[in-house]
C-alpha cells in the first residue's frame, strides 16, 4: 500500500509532462469554481461535478497507465460530464446559471486534454 508521501508527491506538480499537469489542474479548479456555483437543491448536477473532480484526482495519483481503458474514460468524463451537469442545473424563470460559464470552461478544456493526450500518448 502506497505511502501518504507518495501519495502527495504523485499531486504534486511532476517534471515529466507539466503539460498533463496544468490541463488537469485547471480542470480541478475550475470543477471546483462550478461546484461552489451550482444553486441549491441541484443534487445531481453536484455529484456530476464531485465526480469530475475525482477524476482529476484519480487521473493525477495514475491509477491507470497512460495507455489503459480506464485513462480513456476518465479522460472522456472530464470531458463529457460538466456539459451534463450543467444542462440539468435547474434554475427559476428569468434567472441564468452562474455555474454555466466555468463548466463549460471546465468541458472545452477536458477535451483538449483530452484529445491532446490521445493523439500524443495514447494513439499507437
Amino acid at each position: 500500500m502506497p505511502e501518504m508521501d507518495d501519495i502527495l508527491k504523485l499531486l504534486w506538480p511532476s517534471d515529466v509532462n507539466p503539460l498533463w499537469n496544468i490541463f488537469l489542474y485547471v480542470i480541478f479548479f475550475l470543477s471546483f469554481v462550478t461546484l461552489l456555483l451550482i444553486p441549491d437543491k441541484n443534487m445531481t448536477s453536484t455529484v456530476i461535478i464531485g465526480i469530475v473532480i475525482l477524476t482529476c484526482i484519480i487521473d493525477l495519483l495514475q491509477v491507470f497507465k497512460p495507455r489503459a481503458f480506464g485513462t480513456l474514460m476518465l479522460h472522456i468524463a472530464m470531458f463529457a460530464l460538466p456539459l451534463i451537469a450543467v444542462g440539468m442545473v435547474r434554475v427559476r424563470a428569468g434567472k441564468t446559471v452562474k455555474a454555466m460559464v466555468p463548466a463549460i470552461l471546465t468541458a472545452i478544456f477536458g477535451g483538449l486534454y483530452f484529445f491532446i493526450f490521445w493523439l500524443v500518448e495514447q494513439r499507437s
